[in-house]
């Protein structure tokens, strides 16, 4: 995935517009020559959306993604991810 089309998903998926590449993990995209997020900084953001998702619903991100924003999210998710 390149960065154009990251930064599309991300605004399709979950209305961010601003600062997609706080998102981006760097040394890992430059590493593997394709987009990898940034795990850490994103479940940060997605917690402050939706809550802390483990403990109050006992569910790991993919299932949260899933739950809050559809099938199609978790699976743009998926393909930054390795």
């Amino acid at each position: 995935m390149n960065f154009p089309t990251f930064v599309k998903g991300m605004k399709k998926h979950f209305k961010i517009t601003d600062g997609v590449n706080r998102y981006v993990d760097n040394l890992l995209t430059l590493w593997r020559n394709k987009i990898i997020i940034d795990l850490g900084d994103f479940e940060d953001w997605l917690k402050s959306q939706i809550g802390d998702y483990i403990l109050a619903e006992g569910l790991c991100m993919r299932e949260a993604i899933e739950k809050h924003y559809g099938t199609s999210a978790s699976k743009f998710i998926e393909k930054t991810v390795w």
